[in-house]
């Protein structure tokens, strides 16, 4: 099974959301729901999917602009 990390702009420690995220969801066009294999729920509002990498088993979300 391959879980994937979610980082934020960034692929750095500093900028991680989840380490092992089972799943992810866009719920409408700036909140994401991230769910790990435990259940564990993380929304962010306010961003986007801006990369996924399946191969490296990363996801990267941005920030919407909101001017």
């Amino acid at each position: 099974m391959c879980l994937s990390a979610v980082y934020r702009e960034k692929i750095d420690g500093s900028s991680v959301v989840v380490q092992e995220a089972s799943s992810l969801t866009v719920s409408d066009e700036s909140t994401v729901r991230i769910k790990t294999l435990f259940g564990e729920e993380t929304v962010l509002s306010g961003y986007y999917v801006r990369e996924v990498n399946l191969l490296k088993n990363y996801v990267i979300l941005a920030e919407t602009n909101h001017d």
